[in-house]
């Protein structure tokens, strides 16, 4: 069977799972390679900071709705890492070694996601770790949609326990690091299942279906972009990115919370050369 994303009414969880955390065949239609309208997007951290205690973005995937893998790329933290968290994050020393640094990155993933469904699970986060916004009506979280709570029977499911529930496979499984790619491919599979479902809740709450939202997009003025701060620089004290926002309190949703900062040096981006 091609892993071209069509894994609904697959039985064997096996297959099942290798279907969709496989992603898209090398001989796949090219139209399903293509960015398309839905991404879904997941981040990896690694600690910064006395005993890594602070989390700073180490990888970004984005896989489209069919889970071709759009852009994977590890980042380059401007702060010393502590902590790698390698047995959760699958992140190790020599991934960041000569990654490109963070706006590089930021920049890509803010360029690729205008205008575009973002699917995420604590979709918050990876914006966060990212410093985006993105609006809100073009945001798919699986973690607060409503008949996903109610069928893992708690306000806050896990990926994991939806993957099991919605998908019939096992992710994340104790003693594997996690993969980002993976992660996406699985958060994308949920939003698929659950997709007709939540179209029909944005109509009934008078947000429009899938035109309304194509609509959105084409006059969506895009994402909002906070630069970290550069070599040696004390992040700007009138930084958005220092205020700390509600998702839901945002004016019109176009404007998402932003992580707080604290206002510090930037360390030299090549701070790496100092642990290899």
């Amino acid at each position: 069977m091609s892993r071209s994303g069509q894994w609904e009414g697959i039985m064997d969880a096996k297959l099942k799972k290798s279907v969709i955390l496989g992603g898209v065949s090398a001989d796949a239609d090219p139209a399903k390679k293509e960015p398309g309208n839905y991404l879904a997007i997941d981040c990896e951290m690694v600690g910064v900071g006395v005993n890594g205690s602070e989390s700073v973005l180490a990888r970004v995937s984005i896989v489209n709705f069919h889970g071709a893998t759009i852009l994977d790329r590890f980042v380059r933290p401007q702060e010393k890492v502590t902590d790698y968290r390698t047995w959760v994050s699958g992140v190790r020393p020599k991934d960041l070694k000569n990654a490109p640094s963070f706006s590089e990155v930021q920049g890509e993933v803010a360029n690729l996601i205008k205008g575009k469904v973002l699917v995420g699970h604590a979709i918050q986060n990876d914006l966060k770790a990212l410093l985006l916004s993105h609006p809100r009506p073009l945001i798919r979280d699986t973690a607060t949609f409503q008949p996903l709570r109610d069928l893992a029977k708690t306000k806050y499911p896990s990926l994991k326990k939806l993957a099991k529930l919605v998908l019939g496979i096992d992710i994340q499984l104790e003693g594997e690091s996690h993969s980002s790619v993976e992660d996406a491919r699985a958060t994308m599979a949920v939003f698929r299942s659950q997709k007709s479902k939540w179209d029909e809740t944005l109509r009934s709450k008078g947000h429009g279906g899938p035109a309304a939202v194509a609509r959105l997009a084409s006059r969506s003025a895009g994402n909002k972009v906070w630069k970290a701060p550069a070599d040696g620089e004390a992040v700007d004290a009138a930084s958005p990115a220092l205020n700390k926002r509600s998702m839901s309190s945002a004016a019109g949703g176009a404007l998402q919370g932003t992580v707080r900062l604290k206002p510090r040096m930037a360390a030299k981006a090549d701070w790496w050369k100092d642990s290899m």
